[in-house]
């Protein structure tokens, strides 16, 4: 399975990879940190999971 970067993950939502860092800081969207050393993390999203959170927020909408 291939995991999304923040950028692929920005395209496929249509939204600013702020707007992702920003979620994932908030926690309000499921992600994977795969290492912290001292610089950035390396943050990664799996499509399934990307797919169940939005089938859950719309579902919330109704």
């Amino acid at each position: 399975m291939k995991l999304w970067t923040v950028k692929e993950l920005a395209t496929y939502l249509a939204v600013r990879p702020a707007t992702i860092y920003l979620w994932v800081k908030q926690r309000s969207i499921p992600h994977l940190v795969l290492s912290r050393g001292t610089r950035k993390s390396c943050i990664r999203f799996r499509p399934d999971d990307i797919q169940d959170w939005l089938n859950q927020r719309q579902r919330e909408v109704r």
